[in-house]
């Protein structure tokens, strides 16, 4: 159990300074999760800051109850959102992202709705939560409730997408990688939309 920890721990290092390095995660924060088995490791509170110069003994590891196995540098305020995600879905890999492709429909309040099929398959309608100030119980009602909506959706395609209303991204896969996976197709998504309103213009 020990040995899988560690080699999650690593997978999340790297992902976050892959993420990072392709612009899809910046200074001003995000985060990212995996599950194994009854334990979550996630990046720690103000790991974007400084450029995501973070190792695997800063991580925060927890149970699906939000108890403190290895504090690292502590927990991110949004640890409730991702034990949301693994409390409602099986989820194994979970990122939230500010990026502004998509974080522009979050704060304009205006639904993403992709075109449906061949790779946008599972990105139609994805929900979009009210606002609940970061950190509240009721942004993690909401999420849940936007978890709830993804399970037939995410049991299909193994993915899933929240938008939160002036706040952000939440993604979540079957495992870390198919989470990136639908994070790109989430912002390929986005960009398709934005440049099909500026053409009908």
């Amino acid at each position: 159990m020990t040995a899988d920890i560690d080699s999650v721990k690593e997978l999340i290092v790297e992902r976050a300074k892959e993420l990072y390095s392709r612009g899809l995660f910046s200074t001003s924060g995000g985060n990212i999760s995996a599950r194994i088995h009854d334990t979550i490791v996630m990046t720690p509170r103000r790991a974007s800051e400084g450029g995501w110069k973070i190792n695997v003994q800063d991580l925060a590891v927890c149970d699906l109850e939000g108890n403190i196995i290895e504090s690292g540098r502590g927990p991110s305020i949004d640890l409730d959102l991702h034990l949301a995600a693994y409390n409602t879905l099986p989820a194994k890999g979970a990122i939230h992202s500010h990026h502004p492709l998509p974080s522009a429909f979050a704060f304009a309040g205006v639904p993403l709705v992709a075109q449906e099929g061949g790779e946008w398959r599972g990105l139609d309608k994805i929900p979009l939560i009210p606002y609940a100030p970061p950190g509240s119980t009721e942004l993690v009602a909401h999420l849940t409730e936007g978890f709830r909506q993804l399970r037939e959706r995410f049991e299909k395609h193994g993915y899933g997408i929240v938008l939160m209303k002036k706040h952000g991204a939440f993604i979540v896969g079957r495992d870390v990688d198919f989470a990136i996976r639908a994070y790109d197709r989430l912002l390929e998504a986005s960009l398709l939309v934005v440049l099909q309103k500026i053409i009908q213009l």
